[in-house]
């Protein structure tokens, strides 16, 4: 089973502020003075550049991987419930056309302002 990289940043982010609590604590209840430091320099500082360190090991700006691209990408969804049979070639063909005609923000709001009859009806 492969590591969730959100699962494993969340955790080490979650046990760290967890320490700078307990530590806090510990100084608080031994009368350290100025204990509230740790708290501050702790959650402002340190927890921070754990979660930067943590989620860059993952290289959140890499590529997505082959799996991922393919489950964002609308046209290759609809080439996929094609291939499975889910859709009959006409259905294929209108799903293409209407998606092909909204590629764009501008496109979809063309589309939306001009209201297609036939997708009322489809409702």
């Amino acid at each position: 089973m492969k590591p969730n990289p959100e699962s494993f940043h969340a955790q080490t982010t979650g046990v760290v502020a967890l320490l700078v609590l307990g530590v806090g604590m510990v100084a608080m209840f031994a009368r350290v003075p100025n204990f509230y430091a740790i708290w501050a320099i702790g959650f402002a500082v340190v927890v921070p550049i754990v979660a930067i360190l943590t989620n860059s090991e993952f290289g959140s700006d890499a590529e997505p991987s082959v799996e991922e691209s393919d489950a964002d990408n609308p046209l290759e969804m609809l080439r996929e419930r094609y291939a499975r049979g889910e859709l009959s070639d006409e259905q294929f063909e209108k799903k293409l056309d209407r998606l092909l005609e909204t590629e764009t923000i501008d496109d979809v709001k063309t589309h939306r302002a001009t209201k297609d009859p036939q997708r009322e009806r489809d409702r």
